[in-house]
């Protein structure tokens, strides 16, 4: 069986496997070791007044697995003016608590079936409510050995199971469950028929294993309703947890308040989520690949993945001294709007460099410390506290509060002015999105930027330098 408990960004770049993974070089190595100045011959300077261009692009990517964690997404934003909408579904199966399992007792009676799924948080407005649906899934290929990527709907039996409207609020706190205490959750009430239907199995037929209950019950779909204007929330779901699955509460004819739980199973159920976003009509929208500007865009709109992305060109580099390189940083800051309260700045950006002029590969940016697993293809990276794309707040100059994003790029920058044949280096750009490259967490997010023409909060790139006389 195989392990469906990597990371997101693992997923990703297994399938870019074509993804070139820059190796590190020794800057003394790429200057030569007499290019290396003498104090008496060292001038140390700083300036910041490089043109740097930034546009934002949408390119719905069909290669983001979406089944390599157990953490799914649920819910609608139809009230965000400035990045439209978004549709988060989440699919699952269910299995046995153990195999050939029956019910207790004799003449075993329903009461009420209950699906739930533990709680593990929100992005946006948390007195936002939703409404979410429960039907079953109409697939019977919906399988744990296949990859699933976040474009694709799984398809469903129209007719619902169960409903329910909650906000993030109503779940933040322990609830109780026939007088036990259990964390957060999400729970749906599903109807009696549903439950009539678990109540006629048997341990010779679907309670035989979780082959045999997944024939009878290919999983349920937690579908928002996306039509409503106003929605602000998407819920985050943990299936791989002892309080997800499906409970039945029934009795027999000598013992009341029994249970029968039929949780998820990380090794044999099958999961995965649809993420949809729609920016028609959107602020974002105006922006996408505004190349009319001479300087890029003012502005630039970031959203993770399926989202926006932005490229950042910084030419004329042939034209900087020759120098060593002390620090090169990438400074980025947050133009903050009517929503940004309620729909936060991711908390890690990160950059990608490009790897031809046509910029359609990628390739890392040497800062990062990429090491890549030749057998795998999976990526980690081993620099990214000295990398940075890290959130921090500041106080801009009207007084609020804003997210600055701090990227140090001061290798590939000595590596783009010092044309080395031995290592040759081409500005072709970068790519800016919205990734916690450690793999650690999702980090949802949007963010408004200031582009490389802003007046008062534009990308600028610091570079601090000794120049070679």
């Amino acid at each position: 069986m195989r392990n469906k408990m990597f990371g997101r960004l693992v997923a990703a770049v297994f399938l870019a496997s074509a993804l070139y993974v820059a190796t590190g070089c020794n800057e003394s190595t790429i200057l030569g070791q007499n290019l290396i100045p003498g104090a008496d011959r060292a001038n140390t300077l700083e300036t910041d007044t490089f043109t740097v261009k930034a546009q934002t692009f949408y390119r719905p990517d069909d290669s983001l697995i979406s089944n390599f964690q157990t953490q799914m997404s649920a819910g609608a934003i139809t009230g965000d003016p400035v990045f439209g909408r978004t549709t988060a579904i989440t699919y699952s199966q269910f299995g046995l608590y153990s195999p050939a399992f029956t019910y207790t007792g004799t003449n075993p009676t329903l009461d009420s079936v209950v699906l739930s799924y533990r709680y593990a948080g929100y992005y946006g407005d948390s007195l936002s409510q939703q409404t979410f649906t429960v039907y079953p899934i109409n697939d019977p290929t919906f399988t744990d050995t296949v990859y699933y990527y976040l474009h694709q709907q799984i398809p469903i039996d129209n007719t619902p199971l169960g409903t329910v409207t909650v906000s993030p609020y109503s779940l933040q706190d322990s609830i109780n469950v026939n007088g036990t205490m259990e964390p957060p959750q999400l729970r749906i009430k599903l109807n009696s028929a549903f439950g009539q239907e678990l109540m006629q199995q048997s341990a010779t037929g679907a309670f035989t294993n979780d082959s045999a209950f997944h024939k009878f019950l290919n999983g349920l779909a937690l579908v928002p309703d996306s039509t409503t204007p106003g929605r602000r929330s998407i819920f985050y779901l943990a299936l791989n947890s002892a309080y997800t699955g499906i409970t039945v509460f029934y009795h027999n004819s000598t013992t009341d308040s029994l249970q029968a739980f039929f949780p998820f199973n990380v090794q044999t159920c099958a999961f995965t989520e649809y993420v949809h976003r729609n920016y028609t009509g959107s602020e974002a929208a105006m922006h996408f690949g505004d190349t009319t500007s001479t300087q890029g865009d003012s502005l630039i709109y970031l959203q993770s993945s399926p989202g926006l992305f932005a490229n950042i060109n910084i030419p004329y580099l042939q034209n900087f001294p020759n120098a060593v390189i002390n620090k090169a940083e990438l400074i980025i800051t947050q133009v903050s709007d009517a929503n940004a309260s309620a729909f936060t700045a991711p908390n890690f950006l990160f950059l990608y460099k490009y790897a031809s002029p046509s910029q359609d590969s990628l390739s890392y940016v040497y800062d990062a410390g990429a090491i890549a697993n030749p057998a795998t293809h999976a990526v980690q990276f081993s620099n990214l506290s000295y990398f940075g794309g890290t959130k921090k707040m500041i106080t801009n100059t009207q007084g609020q509060q804003v997210a600055q994003y701090r990227i140090n790029i001061t290798r590939d920058f000595q590596h783009l002015i010092s044309n080395n044949p031995n290592y040759p280096e081409y500005n072709y750009g970068f790519r800016l999105v919205v990734m916690d490259a450690s793999g650690q967490t999702m980090d949802p997010g949007r963010v408004v930027l200031g582009g490389g023409s802003h007046a008062n909060y534009g990308i600028k790139l610091h570079v601090v330098y000794t120049k070679i006389q």
